[in-house]
C-alpha cells in the first residue's frame, strides 16, 4: 500500500509540474507576440514559430500525461 501511495503522490507532482510548464509556455508565447510588435527583425517569424511549437508540445505532453498517468 505504501508503494501505491508514493506512486500517486509522484503522479500528482508530475502533473502539477506539467500544468505549470504549460502556463509558462502560454506566457512565453504571449510575451514573444508582444515583443514582435516592438522589435522588428527578419527572424521574428521564426522565433514566434518556435514559441508556438513549444506551446503545442507542452499542451500535447500535458494532455498525454493526464490520460495515461
Amino acid at each position: 500500500m505504501t508503494q501505491e501511495f508514493i506512486m500517486i503522490i509522484v503522479k500528482i507532482f508530475v502533473i502539477t509540474l506539467l500544468i505549470l510548464h504549460l502556463v509558462f509556455s502560454f506566457v512565453l508565447t504571449r510575451q514573444t507576440k508582444l515583443m514582435i510588435k516592438v522589435v522588428e527583425a527578419r527572424v521574428t517569424p521564426t522565433i514566434y514559430a518556435i514559441s508556438v511549437i513549444h506551446l503545442l508540445a507542452s499542451l500535447f505532453i500535458t494532455i498525454w500525461a493526464l490520460l495515461f498517468l
